[in-house]
């Protein structure tokens, strides 16, 4: 049986983190690891998204938060050849952030569950 595609969920909003869960894994049957900001984000990438047990296929980021926002996250990942062709996804309360360099897409919050589940799935298309 093949491995679903993974989806690293990063947000510092504990109910958006279990609302990525339930819609996106348990609804739509992505994996969904969630990060509650940049910094633990880009710790799972480099230790366990370098498995093939944790790779992540996606990575739906939060712009504004502390300890390491969406767009440091976007750098990070960029300047790693390791995750050459990822799909970065940024969610961001103000529009300016929809110009951050070397996003895949920009979505602006807020957004309902059929924009994040066709944004999703215009990356990592599945049969719902």
């Amino acid at each position: 049986m093949p491995k679903e595609n993974r989806i690293l969920f990063v947000d510092d909003k504990a109910p958006l983190l279990r609302l990525a869960t339930i819609i996106l894994g348990k609804k739509c049957g992505y994996d969904v690891v969630t990060a509650d900001s940049g910094n633990a984000a880009w710790d799972y990438l480099t230790s366990k998204g370098l498995t093939s047990e944790g790779r992540i296929d996606l990575v739906f980021t939060d712009h504004d938060m502390p300890d390491g926002n969406g767009s440091e996250l976007v750098r990070r990942i960029r300047a790693d050849d390791r995750f050459m062709g990822l799909p970065l996804i940024m969610a961001s309360g103000r529009p300016e952030n929809a110009n951050t360099p070397e996003i895949t897409h920009f979505m602006e919050k807020p957004y309902n569950i059929k924009d994040l589940t066709s944004c999703v799935q215009k990356y990592l298309p599945k049969e719902l």
